[in-house]
């Protein structure tokens, strides 16, 4: 089952407690470096009104650290409003958002830090190894042609997005492949793919420049 931080706040991390969710998609990813099972994402996105949502549980794998839970809400324009990490060792991170930037309140075992960066637009997260912020990056960018901000907040840094390609293609799931459809998005330089089925559902994550990818698992 998908842990909900503290964030039972998730379906009103957009003003959304009140309103019909709708599911956008919701499963689990084998997170992999070099080949190997590194983490399992659980994760769920979902329309609220006009709202987009997405909360996921990170489970790494061996003695790679501890569990990671995230969860992002945007509003109707696709403005970043609410953004909430929680981390190993006591690490969590929230960020809110305001007319033109979002406020970062940073919290580790090295104590707290507050920083600002500026946020105009259609905004959201890509948190590194969260692969699922590819699939709300992706809603993003198809309802907003060009290039949008990304906020990093982990990292403390804002990077730009855009759309670059899009082809048929296939994906291996349990052994039987799944048609999809590519896309290649490009954040600061670098190019991600992310393929998604005829119903949106997100079946891989992958950029080829670390060879890092994620792979959805077929249901339990």
């Amino acid at each position: 089952m998908l842990r909900v931080l503290s964030i039972a706040t998730a379906a009103a991390i957009a003003g959304s407690a009140t309103l019909s969710a709708q599911q956008v998609d919701a499963g689990r990813l084998s997170v992999l470096e070099g080949g190997q099972r590194v983490a399992i994402e659980s994760f769920r996105v979902w329309e609220a009104g006009a709202n987009l949502n997405s909360v996921a549980n990170i489970e790494p794998s061996g003695n790679r650290g501890g569990e990671i839970q995230v969860g992002i809400g945007l509003d109707g324009q696709q403005r970043g409003v609410q953004y909430l990490l929680q981390g190993p060792g006591g690490r969590s991170i929230e960020g809110v958002w305001t007319v033109d930037r979002i406020r970062i309140h940073d919290v580790s075992a090295d104590g707290e830090r507050w920083r600002e960066l500026p946020s105009r637009g259609p905004c959201t997260v890509l948190e590194d190894g969260v692969a699922h912020h590819y699939l709300v990056l992706l809603h993003v960018l198809r309802s907003n042609p060009g290039v949008v901000d990304v906020v990093m907040p982990a990292r403390g840094a804002t990077a730009k997005a855009e759309l670059v390609g899009e082809r048929l293609s296939q994906v291996s799931i349990d052994d039987r492949p799944v048609a999809a459809t590519r896309y290649d998005i490009r954040v600061d330089g670098g190019v991600h793919q992310v393929w998604v089925d005829d119903d949106g559902r997100l079946l891989r994550v992958l950029d080829p420049a670390t060879g890092r990818e994620a792979i959805r698992l077929p249901p339990r």
